[in-house]
């Protein structure tokens, strides 16, 4: 199991470092927040392609800078897989995508708030027991 720093606060979704890097509106606070903030690898790369097309990047240019937005980073195990199968009957009513159960899980096994900008989230805070907070 991955032991968590003990000042992670928050669980960022994709569309949260999204908003920020494409000036899109959000919370003011939130570019702050990245520093206690961990994602998953999944949503980081899902974050990544999304940023490198909008602003046509290069990845080799920017790759360091881009993946340091959210320093901390939970690689997909066997644990939160198991945790986003599990969920699957509440999240697949709602459409969600892998990047988004996978954020989701992640907020559900260490007990953390959520960030994203996704509003149907809001839907699912009883049944996850998570804190989903939108970004605008």
């Amino acid at each position: 199991m991955k032991k968590i720093d003990n000042n992670i606060k928050y669980v960022m979704d994709a569309s949260a470092i999204i908003a920020v890097a494409n000036q899109e509106p959000h919370i003011p606070e939130l570019p702050q927040m990245f520093l206690s903030s961990i994602i998953t690898t999944i949503n980081l790369a899902e974050a990544l392609i999304v940023i490198i097309k909008k602003l046509n990047l290069n990845i080799d240019n920017i790759w360091d800078e881009l993946r340091n937005f959210v320093p901390n980073h939970y690689p997909i195990n066997d644990e939160l897989t198991y945790a986003i199968v599990k969920m699957a009957p509440y999240t697949n009513q709602f459409g969600l995508s892998l990047g988004d159960k996978c954020c989701l899980g992640l907020a559900q096994k260490l007990k953390l708030p959520v960030y994203t900008g996704d509003r149907i989230w809001k839907k699912l805070e009883t049944q996850l027991n998570i804190e989903v907070n939108l970004i605008r």
